[in-house]
């Protein structure tokens, strides 16, 4: 998968709705960034796309995904975009951070977790087909 953030802009900070400052990362043609994750090997999404307290009010979600390492690169490209951008232009965005403390607050777009238990991937599985009205449960309790 290809993809060329030298391509983009990033708007001028606009203050938010909390306090904090967003920027708006488009192409040149002002067009927003898409990513097709759906082509060549596809990516799981564990759990779809939840709050952190499964609070169905929340507006900003979470989304967990596992990503081979074409996806993972792409990720990390972006990343490493983002940060060289944010150095770059320091005196607009931050005014008093060093390099290495804009380095370090940075949050990775794909952080590397630990691999899902067994039981877990098991049971993951099995909320996945019953969302599906399929019960593939073992349990013969259940039957």
């Amino acid at each position: 998968m290809q993809i060329d953030p030298n391509d983009w802009t990033i708007s001028q900070p606009q203050p938010g709705s909390k306090g904090g400052k967003t920027c708006l990362v488009s192409s040149s043609s002002n067009k927003p960034i898409e990513i097709n994750m759906g082509l060549g090997n596809p990516f799981g999404c564990p759990w779809g796309a939840s709050s952190f307290d499964d609070d169905a009010t929340q507006t900003r979600v979470n989304l967990d995904m596992t990503l081979d390492d074409d996806g993972a690169d792409l990720f990390r490209q972006i990343d490493e975009w983002l940060i060289a951008y944010a150095i770059k232009h320091k005196d607009v965005l931050f005014k008093s951070k060093t390099d290495a403390q804009i380095t370090d607050s940075y949050r990775r777009l794909a952080r590397e977790k630990r691999r899902l238990p067994a039981d877990v991937k098991k049971e993951n599985q099995f909320r996945k087909s019953s969302l599906l009205g399929r019960n593939t449960s073992t349990d013969d309790s259940s039957r």
